[in-house]
């Protein structure tokens, strides 16, 4: 492992990944689990934000309960007033990912 990983795996930081692409079926969805995953199993916390209305990451980390949660990210988007804090959902994976999720 380089020494400049390995030194900033030490410290405290927070970082932003964006996995984007007009077209589909080129494995978005599947690289951001995985990703998050991986993170998680290092120790990092993770908040994965689904806004493809497929919601298929959505689906994956929460089931179909996830269809009957109250608000979504939309409601955060459209509504000035509701923080992002409300609707961040805990996964499986206690204490390492949390998600938010698309209402469908």
């Amino acid at each position: 492992m380089n020494s400049w990983v390995h030194q900033s795996m030490k410290r405290d930081f927070q970082r932003t990944i964006a996995i984007v692409n007009n077209k589909g079926g080129v494995g978005k969805t599947t690289s951001a689990l995985n990703i998050a995953s991986g993170l998680a199993m290092r120790g990092r916390k993770v908040l994965l934000i689904d806004i493809d209305p497929q919601a298929n990451a959505s689906l994956a980390l929460l089931g179909p309960d996830v269809l009957n949660l109250p608000t979504s990210i939309y409601d955060v988007l459209l509504e000035e007033d509701k923080p992002l804090r409300d609707i961040i959902t805990p996964t499986l994976i206690k204490d390492s990912i949390w998600f938010l999720h698309i209402r469908t």
